[in-house]
């Protein structure tokens, strides 16, 4: 073979002929060459990985919030919706059924208890606790005459005779209209020093 048809062939091979493994492998590196090849792919890595960190941190933070908000909301309209309950079961009770007429014979015959054991007269005694009930209650206490007929008197209470007292009963006679009065009155501490006077009278 003739030298210039065997340089061809070599340098046509040379050309076509490409190694499988690179010239200088990275395993053959020194350490030192290694880490500064390899650093900033692994601090990248480290960014990359704590900022995908700090997003689930704060998706799950905020998805936490939403979770609370969600409960604090449904805890009020539970009770708004307990208050609705409370307020219809009210307005259903079968007292509110009852004919005015009976309903105010019922408060009547509570108040003739309180009247005959003498009990004081007052906001939270009957016939006054009647009209702080409801407006239904508040309506038939106030229309009853023979409600508001039947008073009793502490005598031997001065404070209440010469100023609460005298108003209440002044309001009693209003609101009795012309239905016949039933007074009683307790003078236990007064009548005793009245009798022990009786020389004394001006007859």
């Amino acid at each position: 073979m003739p030298p210039t048809i065997f340089l061809r062939l070599t340098r046509n091979l040379r050309q076509q002929w490409k190694p499988s493994t690179p010239p200088c492998s990275l395993i053959y590196l020194p350490r030192h060459i290694l880490s500064l090849i390899l650093q900033p792919r692994i601090t990248a890595s480290l960014v990359t990985s704590n900022r995908d960190s700090q997003k689930r941190t704060s998706t799950s933070w905020n998805h936490s919030s939403s979770v609370k908000n969600f409960i604090a909301l449904s805890v009020d309209r539970a009770a708004e919706l307990q208050r609705a309950i409370e307020a219809h079961k009210a307005i259903i009770s079968p007292i509110r059924r009852l004919p005015n007429e009976l309903l105010a014979e019922i408060f009547f015959q509570a108040s003739q208890a309180s009247f005959d054991r003498m009990a004081d007269i007052g906001p939270t005694k009957a016939p006054w606790l009647f009209t702080h009930v409801c407006q239904l209650w508040a309506e038939v206490a106030l229309g009853s005459r023979a409600l508001w007929s039947r008073i009793f008197m502490h005598l031997d209470r001065v404070d209440e005779a010469a100023g609460g007292f005298a108003s209440i009963a002044k309001l009693f006679f209003e609101r009795s209209g012309n239905f016949p009065l039933t007074v009683k009155y307790s003078a236990n501490t007064v009548i005793p020093h009245i009798v022990h006077s009786t020389p004394l009278w001006n007859m």
